[in-house]
């Protein structure tokens, strides 16, 4: 619960991590793949053939600096500390909001806790699935590579919807503010 106390920091810890991703995505293996997007770039998921596809290009030296370098390094901390951001903002906007200020302070951060819960299931279990794929492409199963698509899907689904919330406990948390001046003066 103590990460939820400085989302600006985690936020802070996450660019380099999110630089380094973009620069092995955009200078390494875009080249690498021609022009191919990464499985995990692709916002609205892939189909089989696209995700042999982009195995194949790879090649083997190619699988496996994706494996080293980008599942088992910086994709290991990104989502944590992208998931518990978004946590960490969820709660400091969900404390200005009076329904949300009644709750005691532990529960609103155990809510906040389960709330990033499936955002980092989902990008967890996608990066174990594409790691599954990057150490055995010629067996990999297309009942696999549909559901890696589907949970590459779901982890922008989720992230894009906590910062729809963030953003609505914001709006409604300085309506009460405005809606207080008033009564004060």
């Amino acid at each position: 619960m103590r990460f939820l106390r400085n989302p600006g920091v985690l936020t802070v810890a996450a660019i380099p991590v999110a630089l380094v991703m973009l620069a092995f995505e955009f200078l390494y293996l875009r080249p690498l793949t021609g022009g191919q997007a990464s499985l995990d770039w692709r916002f609205d998921g892939f189909k089989p053939m696209e995700a042999l596809s982009w195995l194949t290009a790879l090649g083997p030296r190619g699988r496996e600096a994706v494996l080293v370098w980008h599942y088992l390094t910086a994709d290991l901390l990104f989502p944590v500390l992208v998931g518990f951001a978004l946590g960490g903002f969820t709660y400091y906007a969900a404390r200005r909001v009076s329904f949300f200020r009644r709750l005691a302070d532990s529960t609103l951060r155990k809510l906040c806790v389960l709330w990033i819960l499936p955002y980092l299931i989902v990008d967890y279990g996608e990066n174990i699935m594409i790691s599954a794929m990057l150490v055995d492409p010629v067996g990999v199963s297309h009942s696999l590579i549909r559901t890696a698509s589907v949970f590459v899907i779901l982890k922008h689904v989720f992230f894009g919807i906590g910062l729809i919330v963030i953003a609505a406990l914001s709006v409604l948390a300085r309506r009460e503010a405005n809606a207080d001046k008033p009564r004060q003066a």
